[in-house]
């Protein structure tokens, strides 16, 4: 038999015990630990799941709790058990759980509802799917079944041993052995496994049962040991078995792995994830549950439990697409466990947490701090030199043995090992080329040979340099305010000079470096790359003041500035924020070294593990739901809440607009009137963009007060049409008789479509404008919405008087009474006067809706101001009609008026030219004694003859 390292296996002992030790020391992994006080539902927890739109669910002892990484949703099983012990994810909106007591179920994810699964047994240990519509159940104590989820039928099924061999029975046999089992599904198939919890008359062989058939069969056969777990990785097979890993080709072990630390214990639940092995072990003898992992290539084995602080009992584990690992206890909740090759050292390691800069010197980094220079190696502070008045920069000149700081203080005395520590205005270079050196010393550089100088190619104090690179014949100089420079070594003259970027004024020129002929030149005003002399700008950094930039080993270029880190590959640019462990908001210096990225900052030391090329890796998923034109968020981000952007595009825009982090939703009802397509997109920092699906939504509030000029008009022109109709019908009573038949069609016309169009319209405005009275707190907003709702409903009244008239229907005087008697019991509803009302029904029709419109206007205005003016206890609206007369009046017992002392004497006025326009008397009678009486008397020989001239 074969093992993944023979050396390993010889030092297996040794290295299991050294890696064991280190991996809880070494790493500084981030974890959270979540219980009934951040929301769970209990601290018993069981499987977990991650559902398809990136929800966490976890069963526990009180129900389902689902997660978005911010609040718990609580579900609770109100049919039945909430030992909610497994579960699986059957269809988009369908959660299929099992307890502990009163067996399945299915809830509906959208609606929480939760329905029973009939026929199933009540104590379930685990469920899996086999297909759309088969279940596998463990119903504990040696037995098993399949559930048929869409006939709601069960077969059951009793696993024994006798003679050696296995099989299956649907009766319970007592005289047999009975075998505990654990199950996985592959491929389609049961497969059962050996139970971990067992070391005498366990399963030794894995057994796969047949659906078609109900028969069992040895899977492996040449395997003769008890399996715990199997995991498939594409057409590798992985076994665990005691404490042993075994992986599988053509049905035989061609390799194991076997961990001494982990005797006497049982590996299961193995999962293999990008070269790691994860695992529980089960220590039969303590009775513990604990999660590992182990690295394929570096032979690491960690104790995953130990390093979070987990004493509880391990239920499950889930590691999801973001390479976070979810674990479930017995008794602490679930714990969330970053699982980052990252570190972050900050104030617990360093006697300042601002960083400025970092070097690699002897197998050792030193970073210097404003007051300190640090000595730092494998994750400790080995060494801190004082050094204040606040050095920003370092330098070794290991030709002059010594340790140059930047700064206006001499270090006296001051020495870090065999280097003599002292103070400059600028760092130095030096550069050999062919028989010459290039010496750059307080700003100056200088050609010198055997140690003499030879010439000067540029002397000036006050154009500071801040970094300097050779490539072949040539020297680029980077100048703090005058940009780049190109020096030819061989004619010593300037070549090309780069100090122009979009007209920047105040710019300073920060650091270069040239990779493949392109230069890139950071500044305090952006990033700019250079290549084939076209200068493009760098768009999407965090901040555009930079403080550093490098490249590493797969062309990413990292960059260091004012907001955080960023990186750019292909021209896109990423942050990496907390979500990647890196907490400083400032960046201050980058130094890539074996592998590893390092970059100071104002909280500490990231180091970040950089043997892969960057992935854009998105932990973060957002579910949009629409109400109309209101989009709410809910956001999907499990380590922080705040290293993410949501945008969204309206209509054809290509403009997109970011969305505050702290907004759970987001509305557009101010937007114009029509209708309107919307684009979300979103994304973590360090991750490329998810985009939503496109949704709709129409706006028509606006378009109400669009339509009522052209509605206006329309109705302006159809009163004209009818103006002109009726002078044509005084020339022959022929014509008056067709007349009468036209407008009795136009009015009826004209009513339905006022009805239908204006009318409804202008009350949608109305009911809209109380709607949104209601949402908006600005007063001054407010106070206009108040004002189209004021006038909104004056339309509305005078559009329904309107349509009132218009109506055939109404052409008596009966429905003319009765109009405004329901006009006064609307209008008297709330106040503290009683409405009286006395009406004489009469059988005359009018045909002048001229006529009837100023009676109406005549009693509506008589009505308004006894409720504003008269103080009155009652009201009375009286009707009456003789042979002769038709007599209308309003009466009150208020405390009247004397007309010749009033100061408004409009609404009287109106009255008395309405009247006259009908030729009827009115008569206004008011006294502090009686109150006041407004009277109309139409004579109906008068009524007539005026009908034939109006």
């Amino acid at each position: 038999m074969q093992t993944f390292n023979s050396s390993f296996q010889k030092h297996l002992v040794f290295l299991s015990f050294f890696f064991f030790i280190f991996s809880v020391n070494s790493q500084t992994n981030f974890s959270k630990n979540y219980t009934v006080k951040e929301g769970l539902a209990h601290d018993i927890t069981y499987q977990m799941m991650k559902d398809s739109l990136g929800f966490i669910y976890i069963g526990t002892d009180n129900g389902i709790s689902k997660f978005d990484g911010n609040t718990f949703l609580n579900i609770h099983n109100k049919n039945g058990s909430n030992y909610v012990i497994d579960f699986f994810q059957n269809e988009e909106n369908s959660l299929v759980f099992c307890t502990w007591g009163s067996g399945l179920h299915q809830l509906n994810i959208k609606s929480k509802k939760i329905r029973n699964l009939q026929n199933t047994p009540l104590k379930i240990s685990g469920i899996k799917p086999i297909s759309d519509s088969l279940i596998y159940i463990n119903n504990y104590n040696s037995n098993f079944s399949l559930y048929n989820y869409s006939k709601e039928k069960i077969e059951r099924f009793h696993l024994y041993k006798h003679e050696n061999k296995y099989f299956t029975d649907t009766i319970v046999r007592t005289n047999f052995q009975h075998m505990e089992t654990e199950e996985v599904i592959l491929d389609g198939k049961v497969i059962l496994l050996a139970d971990y919890k067992f070391h005498e008359n366990e399963l030794d062989k894995v057994l796969q049962f047949d659906i078609e058939t109900k028969k069992i069969s040895p899977l492996f056969p040449k395997i003769k040991q008890p399996i715990h777990s199997i995991f498939k990785s594409k057409e590798t097979i992985y076994l665990s078995s005691k404490n042993s890993i075994l992986k599988v080709e053509n049905n035989e072990i061609k390799e194991q792995i076997t961990f001494d630390l982990l005797k006497n214990k049982n590996i299961y639940d193995l999962q293999f994830y990008k070269n790691h092995f994860y695992f529980l072990v089960f220590d039969i003898e303590a009775g513990e549950r604990k999660l590992y992992s182990y690295h394929l290539d570096s032979k690491k084995l960690s104790n995953i439990s130990n390093l979070i602080g987990i004493s509880s009992m391990i239920s499950d584990f889930l590691i999801d697409e973001y390479d976070n690992i979810w674990i479930s206890t017995y008794g602490e909740g679930i714990f969330y466990f970053k699982n980052s090759k990252n570190h972050f050292f900050g104030k617990e390691v360093f006697a300042e947490k601002e960083l400025k800069e970092i070097l690699f010197y002897e197998n050792s980094f030193l970073i210097i701090s404003p007051n300190n220079l640090y000595e730092f190696k494998n994750d400790a502070v080995l060494d801190k030199i004082s050094l204040p008045y606040n050095g920003e920069k370092i330098q070794i000149d290991a030709k002059n043995q010594k340790l140059i700081v930047t700064s206006q203080i001499s270090y006296k005395g001051k020495k870090y090992k065999n280097l003599i520590i002292q103070n400059a205005e600028s760092k130095s270079f030096y550069f050999q080329h062919k028989d010459h050196e290039i010496v750059i010393l307080k700003n100056q550089i200088s050609i010198q040979k055997d140690g003499k100088e030879i010439q000067i190619l540029s002397n000036n104090r006050k154009k500071r340099i801040n970094h300097v690179l050779k490539e072949g014949n040539f020297l680029y100089v980077l100048y703090e305010f005058e940009g780049l420079v190109c020096y030819d070594l061989n004619s010593r003259k300037i070549k090309k000079q780069w100090n122009q970027f979009y007209d920047l004024e105040t710019i300073k020129y920060v650091d270069f470096f040239i990779s493949e002929n392109v230069i890139w030149i950071a500044t305090t005003k952006g990033l700019f790359k250079i290549e084939k002399e076209k200068i493009l700008k760098i768009e999407g950094l965090a901040n555009d003041n930079i403080n550093d930039i490098t490249i590493d080993s797969f062309g990413i270029v990292w960059v260091g500035n004012q907001s955080g880190l960023n990186v750019i590959k292909n021209e896109k640019t990423y942050e990496i924020g907390e979500n990647a462990l890196q907490k400083s908001s400032i960046i201050s210096n980058i130094l890539i070294h074996q592998n590893k990225v390092y970059a100071t900052g104002n909280k500490g030391l990231f180091v970040y593990k950089n043997d892969e090329e960057f992935q854009p890796k998105n932990n973060f998923d957002l579910f949009i739901k629409q109400e109309k034109n209101i989009f709410y968020f809910k956001k999907i981000n499990f380590l922080n809440q705040h290293d993410y952007i949501i945008q969204y595009q309206l209509d054809d825009s290509k403009k997109w607009n970011s969305i505050d982090n702290k907004l759970s939703k987001i509305d557009f009802k101010k937007l114009e009137a029509g209708s309107h397509k919307i684009l979300f997109r979103f994304r973590e920092i360090s991750g490329d963009w998810k985009y939503g699906e496109k949704f709709e939504f129409q706006n028509d509030f606006s378009i109400y007060f669009k339509a009522i000029p052209v509605l206006l008009l329309f109705i302006f022109i159809a009163l004209g049409l009818n103006y002109h109709k009726k002078r044509k019908l005084k020339k022959s009573f022929h014509q008056n008789i067709e007349l009468k038949e036209e407008l009795s069609s136009v009015r009826k016309n004209l009513a339905q479509d006022f009805h239908d169009e204006l009318g409804n319209k202008i009350a949608n405005i109305s009911i809209l404008s109380s709607m949104l009275e209601q949402e908006i707190d600005n007063n001054k907003d407010r106070n206009k919405i108040k004002k189209i709702k004021e006038e909104s409903s004056d339309l509305y009244e005078n559009v329904k008087n309107m349509i009132w008239l218009f109506n055939e229907e109404n052409h008596t005087f009966n429905e003319v009474f009765f109009y405004l008697k329901d006009f006064g019991e609307n209008l008297f509803e709330d106040s503290e006067m009683d409405f009286h009302t006395k009406i004489e029904e009469t059988n005359f029709t009018y045909d002048s809706i001229s006529l009837v419109k100023q009676i109406m206007l005549i009693f509506k205005e008589a009505m308004t101001n006894v409720l504003k003016h008269s103080e009155a206890k009652n009201v009375y609206f009286l009707a009456e009609t003789t042979k002769n007369f038709i007599r209308i009046s309003c009466i009150d017992d208020g405390k009247g008026f004397k007309i010749d002392e009033l100061k408004r004497k409009n609404g009287l006025k109106n009255m008395r030219i309405r009247s006259e326009k009908m030729d009827a008397k009115l008569e206004i009678k008011s006294s502090e004694e009686i109150g006041t009486t407004i009277q109309l008397e139409l004579e109906i020989e008068k009524i007539n003859q005026k009908i034939s001239l109006l």
